[in-house]
């Protein structure tokens, strides 16, 4: 689960590949399962950037997807480790570390918009 910096959204991703957005404004849950299943396994950890203009989400299938502006169609992908990964973390708005199941941390440099 991730709380937006602004206090306004919160992300909870699942091993069911789904992403469900909760809008504290409105009081709606939204499951973004149908365009936000792009991951091949199991949600294992989700986290904003400190602007909150993205979310970075690992799972385990190797793979780090990065959000833009919580869009289902603005996204980057990568196959980031070649085990599991288990944690995600934001150095700022445009660096990210990531965790493997093979002991390995990785350090990305994430484009600031999507183009």
């Amino acid at each position: 689960m991730a709380a937006h910096p602004d206090g306004t959204r919160l992300v909870i991703v699942d091993k069911k590949k789904s992403i469900y957005h909760f809008d504290a404004n409105t009081m709606a849950m939204h499951n973004y399962s149908n365009p936000f299943r792009v991951h091949n396994g199991a949600i294992m950890g989700c986290v904003w950037s400190p602007d909150g203009s993205k979310l970075a989400t690992v799972g385990n299938d190797s793979n780090v997807i990065i959000w833009y502006d919580g869009h289902s169609g603005h996204r980057l992908k990568w196959e980031a480790h070649c085990q599991a990964l288990s944690q995600v973390a934001w150095i700022d708005d445009t660096n990210l570390i990531t965790a493997g199941g093979e002991r390995a941390l990785k350090t990305w440099t994430i484009p600031a918009t999507w183009a």
